[in-house]
């Protein structure tokens, strides 16, 4: 486990906020940028075959098939991988191994770093999400207020075709009692003459 001790001190000493979950043995988390980081530690294993034995293999020829088959078998190595996810998640966000090639300083000290533009990525998505939602909002409001003055401006021309109809109306009105006037008409019974229908051109003309 010193790899993973050397990973805890590196980020204590970048300044970022270690803390273990002491309570219920979870494991220990570190803030990043406003970035929660959980470390899961698995030790690499070394898979050897285990070949069938003479016994097996005979069995296998009289069956005419498989009956037995190779097993495996796994070996510690003592070799540790650490994968940092969020916590309670499983996606892991990036992952450090012990290796023979590179020391193990310099990989934790690039593993640091990769934590931190991965927190500093994070970070700006964050706020370019915020900044979308907030142009999103702006759309929609504008849409709504488009369509508020639509609304109103087909009230207003619904009304003007009112009037306008209203109006052609008590045009033809007015031809009509000039028509009557002219030639002396009015109803059998004598209630609609010029007159009459004047004022009830009148009465529609807005």
């Amino acid at each position: 486990m010193l790899l993973f001790n050397l990973l805890l001190e590196s980020l204590d000493a970048a300044g970022y906020r270690v803390a273990t979950n002491s309570k219920d043995g979870g494991p220990a988390c570190v803030s990043i940028l406003n970035l929660d980081v959980s470390f899961k530690v698995r030790e690499r294993s070394k898979r050897e075959i285990v070949p069938l034995t003479p016994e097996q293999r005979d069995v296998n020829a009289k069956k005419g098939y498989d009956f037995f088959r190779e097993d495996y078998r796994y070996h510690p190595t003592n070799e540790f991988d650490i994968s940092a996810v969020e916590p309670h998640g499983t996606h892991e966000l990036a992952k450090i191994g012990d290796s023979r090639t590179t020391r193990v300083e310099a990989k934790v000290a690039d593993f640091v770093i990769r934590l931190r533009e991965l927190a500093i990525r994070r970070q700006v998505q964050v706020e370019l999400n915020a900044e979308r939602r907030v142009l999103a909002e702006a759309r929609a409001e504008e849409e709504r207020r488009r369509a508020e003055v639509r609304r109103v401006a087909l009230e207003r021309l619904k009304g003007v075709e009112e009037l306008a109809m209203r109006l052609d109306r008590a045009n033809r009105l007015r031809s009509l009692a000039n028509i009557f006037e002219n030639n002396c008409l009015s109803s059998k019974d004598g209630v609609v003459d010029a007159a009459w229908i004047r004022r009830a051109a009148d009465w529609l003309d807005p």
